[in-house]
């Protein structure tokens, strides 16, 4: 789970997945150790996640993203960030034929409920009263999506373990852990003062799927500290830090079916994501929420013109 993060004076906030208290999940006494066919669970997953992709490029809906400074005690600051964007999945097609990878886009309206002026970096339109910092936890415009590495063809760079069935949200699941088994060195960079950091040797996570259909429908992801993160001299500032401690950062997706018409269809798609990053020292930790919500489908229709 790649960590965005600022030096002081501004705050450093981790993406960490909060994980929802609300979420209903019951794991099955007894069957932990269960005898389940990992290898044929993860390649239905893996055919379940294609299928997402394929219908998720044809869906647009808006993401609205709230980033929350929190106190030592993890209180709420005042300033809220709330930045809207219009968001979609594209896979282009690769020039030397190995699989696209899933990329999300989007496309920022507003920020604090105004509309960016159009000289302005996207990333870089400040809101009232409040300092820069808040800008280096506002989402990328193209990144790689989260479900990712469960595709066939990036399940062998990750450790998996049944850890046995449950239910969420009344519907009975199988629950698998996964580890990524790179042990690369933290990787960190800084630019504008903003820090990101990737630490797959750090990482953590779990998914829960449809039993039935093979969908995921909540993973969560943790990144453990402590951590050390240097920050290069030249993006220093005057008597700061030349450190930042990361204590740990998690991240909570969901997953819920959204029905369209004409035709008729229903789909996966994201509902929300809650990330959490806790730092120690003279930073603040920050809680960053997704709501996902006016879901729109395409579709299109081809023909070949000679």
């Amino acid at each position: 789970m790649p960590v965005r993060i600022r030096h002081p004076p501004a705050p450093i906030v981790i993406t960490a997945v909060a994980v929802a208290a609300a979420v209903t999940v019951v794991s099955a006494a007894g069957q932990s150790n269960a005898a389940v066919d990992l290898p044929g669970l993860l390649a239905r997953i893996g055919e379940r996640v294609e299928a997402y992709y394929a219908r998720a490029q044809s869906t647009v809906y808006l993401e609205t993203v709230r980033v929350q400074r929190m106190s030592r005690n993890f209180t709420p600051e005042p300033f809220t960030r709330v930045l809207a964007y219009e968001l979609r999945v594209q896979r282009d097609a690769t020039f030397d034929g190995s699989p696209p990878e899933p990329n999300v886009l989007r496309q920022l309206k507003t920020v604090n409920g105004r509309v960016p002026k159009q000289d302005r970096e996207p990333s870089r339109e400040p809101s009232r009263g409040a300092s820069r910092e808040a800008e280096c936890f506002d989402p990328k415009e193209t990144a790689l999506d989260s479900l990712s590495f469960l595709l066939p063809h990036h399940q062998n760079e990750s450790r998996f373990s049944y850890k046995g069935s449950g239910r969420l949200d009344g519907r009975a699941v199988a629950i698998v852990d996964y580890a990524p088994l790179s042990t690369a060195a933290l990787e960190a960079t800084w630019i504008d003062g903003c820090g990101s950091f990737d630490a797959p040797s750090r990482t953590t996570g779990r998914i829960w799927v449809d039993i039935a259909a093979g969908d995921v429908l909540r993973m969560d992801e943790r990144v453990r500290g402590p951590i050390e993160i240097g920050i290069p001299e030249p993006q220093r500032q005057s008597n700061s830090s030349a450190s930042v401690p990361f204590e740990y950062g998690e991240t909570s997706i969901r997953y819920k079916t959204v029905a369209f018409t004409d035709p008729d269809e229903t789909v996966l798609l994201p509902e929300s994501v809650e990330t959490l990053s806790v730092l120690s020292g003279p930073f603040l930790s920050t809680r960053i929420t997704h709501r996902f919500s006016g879901y729109q489908r395409f579709v299109t229709a081809a023909r070949v013109i000679q």
